[in-house]
């Protein structure tokens, strides 16, 4: 709740009383995860700094950077961010999730070509199909983009 809410103090606190900063919930979540998921972008630096992994990957395979294409609570300005954060950090562009998909794919199935256009300059593939050979072309279109 603390990383939800950017209560950077208390997560400070808890990590000086012996918390383990890349602790997952049941779901394989990690602080990072719902740091991106929340758009708490100070709170993503924090955790970073303080050598929070951004590759873990949650159950489904999805590391933080999936995530990041995908948020919609959040302003479109700090949702890029967070993802430029994320590829600053070193979160790998072509990372893929169970179903072998890659942020570009994420990115695509949710019309976000602002984070598309941020993953291929950080060396996303938009090449990339998933387990079925579908490409970004298929996520967009089958999500109803057609930009």
């Amino acid at each position: 709740m603390a990383v939800m809410n950017g209560r950077t103090d208390l997560v400070e606190l808890l990590l000086s009383k012996g918390a383990n900063i890349n602790h997952r919930d049941r779901d394989g979540h990690s602080a990072v995860h719902w740091a991106v998921v929340c758009g708490q972008l100070d709170m993503l630096n924090f955790l970073i700094s303080k050598g929070a992994d951004i590759e873990a990957p949650d159950s489904l395979k999805a590391a933080p950077l999936h995530y990041a294409t995908a948020i919609e609570d959040i302003s479109a300005e700090l949702a890029l961010a967070v993802l430029h954060t994320l590829i600053k950090g070193g979160a790998i562009p072509n990372c893929r999730d169970m179903d072998d998909r890659t942020p570009i794919l994420w990115a695509a199935s949710n019309g976000n070509l602002e984070a598309m256009h941020s993953l291929k300059q950080a060396g996303g593939d938009l090449e990339a199909v998933d387990r079925d050979r579908l490409g970004v072309l298929h996520c967009a279109a089958s999500h109803g983009y057609h930009e």
